[in-house]
């Protein structure tokens, strides 16, 4: 019973890595139509290996400890002991690699989305101030212009008021 439940929470969890991994596929594909990013396949994560040690822990535990002949030999109490000394402490120690490889798997996938969003934050923050520089240049040329236009118009009516002065001479 105990390599059966350990062989389906193993199960279970390529269960959920295949569903993040299907969920990441998809938001990488999104990010892509929309953003215009690169389009990335998020890297494979397969708990194989870790199905596998736990297959040979559990051969170890008939070979070793599962026998007719251990069992008429030593104390229940013994077997249970050397069994958590030997094949459980193993199982955990599986369970602590599987955890901290996922771990790792998900900032695998992560990172390049996160690579990619940050690149494309600055690409909008330049953009942005691009668009306040010539928002700021237009500005300014606007009040120059006005300004021009005043100046023009006074040194028009400067020089109306001397044709007007000729003529009048």
């Amino acid at each position: 019973r105990f390599f059966q439940d350990t062989n389906a929470a193993i199960s279970k969890s390529a269960e959920q890595v295949a569903e993040i991994q299907a969920m990441m596929s998809a938001m990488y594909q999104k990010f892509s139509q929309e953003h215009g990013l690169g389009r990335i396949t998020p890297p494979p994560f397969s708990t194989l290996k870790y199905h596998k040690e736990l297959t040979r822990l559990e051969k170890t535990f008939h070979e070793h400890f599962n026998t007719v002949g251990k069992l008429l030999t030593t104390s229940q109490s013994r077997i249970t002991r050397k069994f958590f000394e030997i094949v459980a402490s193993r199982v955990v120690h599986v369970f602590d690699v599987a955890n901290r490889d996922a771990e790792h798997w998900l900032k695998a996938v992560m990172s390049p989305m996160e690579t990619q969003v940050r690149e494309h934050q600055m690409q909008l923050r330049r953009r942005l101030e691009s668009i306040k520089r010539i928002h700021t240049a237009t500005d300014t040329l606007e009040d120059r212009i006005r300004e021009l236009s005043r100046k023009g118009m006074d040194e028009y009516a400067a020089y109306q008021d001397r044709l007007r002065q000729i003529d009048e001479k």
